[in-house]
């Protein structure tokens, strides 16, 4: 893959999530049953939407604050890794905002059932709120120089800047759906 302007990709990248903050911020207004009527039956609620989000908050924001702060300075460039990249490619919605392959959650990052949404909701926009900070903190920082493990095994690595790329792109597979319906 071919190098990417840093501050270009961070600055994408922010966007995205400030408009994922927008959504949540949104979703807030809801009435607690909407969060936890399922859309069809098999298919998780908002809440659980949010929770596996959540579990993946819980296990990368860790994660990339210990890269950035391995980092060495920016180069101005970066270029993704072959394996952080498939992993990115592998969980980014289509073109058309729609999930291109069906996938399973691990079972550690499948989400409970929660009757109380405003908990999980909150822990959710405080995790976008950290993953900016976060972001703000790398703006400095070679996003090549230092990795992350990924949650399915912690003997897998991935590029600082891969993993930022991943968990942005996994939490607009999931908020997309939701973008369409209440955005």
């Amino acid at each position: 893959m071919k190098k990417i302007i840093q501050e270009e990709l961070r600055s994408e990248l922010a966007t995205t999530i400030r408009r994922q903050i927008e959504l949540l911020m949104r979703l807030q207004a809801l009435d607690p049953g909407q969060l936890l009527r399922r859309p069809a039956p098999g298919q998780w609620c908002i809440v659980q939407v949010l929770e596996h989000l959540n579990s993946y908050g819980d296990f990368y924001l860790p994660e990339i604050t210990k890269a950035i702060n391995a980092a060495s300075a920016t180069r101005g460039f970066y270029k993704p890794g072959w394996l952080g990249n498939y992993f990115v490619k592998l969980i980014q919605p289509g073109p058309d905002g729609k999930p291109r392959r069906k996938m399973k959650a691990i079972k550690r990052h499948q989400p409970s059932f929660h009757a109380d949404t405003r908990p999980v909701l909150q822990r959710c926009l405080q995790q976008q709120h950290e993953l900016l900070k976060l972001l703000d903190q790398a703006r400095e920082k070679d996003w090549g120089s230092s990795r992350t493990a990924v949650s399915l095994s912690k003997m897998l690595h991935i590029k600082l800047g891969d993993c930022i790329r991943f968990v942005v792109a996994h939490q607009e597979r999931h908020l997309m759906p939701l973008m369409d319906r209440f955005g």
